[in-house]
């Protein structure tokens, strides 16, 4: 059954690497015209700022597992995250929670006990986002435009979100869903609110990395609070889709409503659409690396 639980996973990421590899496809002019403009050092920093966003979202969701009660070991959980992540270019919506779902069945966990720490590791994950975004508004990245205040207003919800009994309420629904109990012990409110905190270095490293490369496109002054702002809330917006695969055609118009220290709506667009390829070819390639290395390491243990 594990095997067959492990095949599924990865069959929701290799559909995703198609489903990327028809979107790049159908876009390569654009994608061309973009990258044909920048400055490629500053592509390469925002490369490895993207790659370390990614890369702490994946650890944060091994702490979410471990927190809940599973058992996966540091490689395990990164092959579980990112190549499960590849659901999310699949259309549905759901697929992303589909294969981390099913990979996390091989780390003890029952199939809907997996679900329910996929929930919940997307769930604190987003919440961390919303919080950076109200930083981020805070540190004068909204701009001018006061009604963005309000972000500052969710972060008690946030914590309130956090609270074991809210979690608890979560897990129950994904049980009913699934029509099977999980053993799924919520977190403590202390533990669920570090398990966010740990988070918030990812926005921030994905919004310095869509900063850097506004700064390879735009001759002018781009804010990096302001870049940082709409980055993270078009990610959020691009989630709140859950039908469009990756949040593909979400993100980018809400990217470039917000991002106004930019010199042009032209710029900005050319920024979200050269920041969604960086950030495919990080989710591709992560993907593939960690891939090998687990096949590597198998084989050496056999």
């Amino acid at each position: 059954m594990k095997n067959r639980t492990k095949y599924f996973g990865l069959l929701v990421g290799v559909a995703g690497i198609l489903f990327v590899v028809g979107d790049l496809a159908r876009g390569w002019d654009s994608v061309i015209a973009s990258a044909a403009a920048a400055d490629l050092g500053y592509l390469v920093g925002g490369f490895f700022l993207a790659a370390l966003g990614m890369l702490t979202i994946a650890l944060g969701w091994r702490q979410c597992l471990l927190a809940l009660g599973g058992r996966v070991a540091l490689g395990e959980a990164l092959r579980q995250y990112f190549v499960g992540e590849l659901g999310k270019y699949v259309p549905g919506g759901v697929w992303s929670v589909v294969g981390r779902g099913e990979l996390a069945r091989n780390s003890g966990l029952s199939r809907v006990s997996s679900y329910g720490a996929t929930m919940v590791s997307i769930a604190i994950a987003y919440l961390a986002a919303i919080v950076t975004a109200g930083l981020a508004v805070l540190a004068g990245g909204a701009g001018s435009d006061g009604s963005w205040a309000l972000i500052i207003l969710l972060v008690p919800v946030v914590l309130l979100v956090l609270h074991p009994r809210a979690i608890r309420l979560g897990i129950d629904v994904v049980s009913k869903i699934g029509r099977r109990s999980t053993e799924l012990d919520p977190p403590s409110w202390g533990t669920a609110i570090r398990l966010m905190l740990f988070h918030v270095p990812a926005w921030v490293a994905i919004g310095a990395a869509t900063w850097l490369v506004s700064l390879s496109l735009d001759t002018g002054s781009p804010e990096l609070t302001n870049i940082l702002f709409a980055a993270v809330i078009s990610w959020i917006s691009g989630l709140l889709a859950v039908p469009v695969p990756g949040g593909i055609g979400v993100r980018e118009p809400v990217f470039v409503a917000l991002a106004t220290s930019l010199s042009t709506a032209g710029v900005a667009a050319a920024v979200a659409l050269t920041a969604r390829l960086l950030f495919i070819l990080v989710d591709v390639g992560s993907a593939l690396v960690v891939a090998i290395l687990a096949r590597r390491t198998a084989s050496r243990s056999v």
